[in-house]
């Protein structure tokens, strides 16, 4: 694992404990769901860029954020003809 990825994981391992603790309904009729929006822009000018948007109805709390996603990131992606797919999950 190099310090790119590690910084993403941690990055991730932070946002989640912010989080409120939130119930998950199994049975019955299911309450609104946690509301999760990505977008990304792609280009061969090594500027791939990555926007998220997360809110919780519930809890009316919302954040997001962007980043540039760097050469060494994109590049250990498996090879594709159209890589914002990638990015995007």
């Amino acid at each position: 694992m190099n310090d790119i990825f590690l910084c993403v994981l941690t990055f991730m391992a932070e946002f989640v404990s912010a989080l409120p603790v939130r119930t998950v309904q199994v049975v019955g009729i299911p309450g609104p769901p946690l509301i999760v929006h990505s977008d990304a822009s792609w280009n061969d000018a090594d500027d791939t860029r990555l926007g998220r948007i997360v809110a919780d109805p519930v809890s009316g709390l919302a954040t997001g954020d962007t980043m540039i996603l760097t050469p060494e990131v994109v590049t250990s992606w498996y090879l594709r003809t159209q890589q914002i797919a990638v990015a995007e999950s």
